[in-house]
């Protein structure tokens, strides 16, 4: 499966370059706001990316390489935007740590993360505007009672909507649901 996509990247076939865009876009356009704090800068600097991995000889071996080298660059070319802008707002720490000393296991799991909570917020997309007005609510930390009063509903229909919604996000999200909930709780639990 991979292995037929980075032959398409090699090569510049034009439905696998659609799958690069519509894969690594927004997941790198906001990992690039995160840094730069200007969601039009980000754009640009992921486009920019695209077209010199086009214009250059670029090989990648293998999806993991892929990966980092777009997340690498990212990462560079968005504090060169904040150098070459003069731009002195603080690089989020934790993010600017971490990154400073990253292998491509760093970039890998970085990627992944951004990935999965891209894939989270496509698939919220899909569920029905109440399933998701709960499930968001929810992981606010409201509490169904609380939940029920401002969507003027009942509170077996919260559960409902909120039963529904898990198992929504379990069947489109197979596999990465635990790791979205893993990577959730984990943020929600260092704050």
């Amino acid at each position: 499966m991979y292995a037929e996509f980075i032959k398409g990247i090699n090569s510049k076939t034009k439905d696998s370059w659609k799958k690069l865009y519509c894969h690594y876009y927004s997941a790198l356009c906001n990992y690039s706001h995160k840094i730069t704090g200007d969601k039009s800068a980000s754009e640009d600097i992921v486009q920019t990316i695209f077209i010199k991995i086009w214009e250059k000889k670029v090989i990648f071996e293998n999806i993991n390489g892929l990966t980092a080298y777009l997340y690498k660059s990212t990462y560079t070319h968005s504090l060169n935007h904040l150098r070459d802008n003069k731009k002195n707002f603080p690089i989020n720490s934790a993010l600017q740590n971490t990154t400073l000393t990253s292998s491509e296991d760093d970039y890998i799991k970085m990627a992944l993360d951004e990935e999965i909570i891209s894939l989270f917020y496509s698939t919220l997309e899909k569920m029905t505007p109440r399933q998701r007005e709960v499930l968001l609510r929810t992981m606010k930390g409201d509490k169904i009672e609380s939940i029920a009063i401002k969507m003027e509903i009942s509170v077996n229909s919260v559960k409902t909507h909120k039963k529904r919604a898990y198992q929504f996000l379990r069947d489109n999200l197979g596999d990465n649901f635990f790791i979205l909930f893993l990577l959730y709780y984990s943020r929600f639990m260092s704050l």
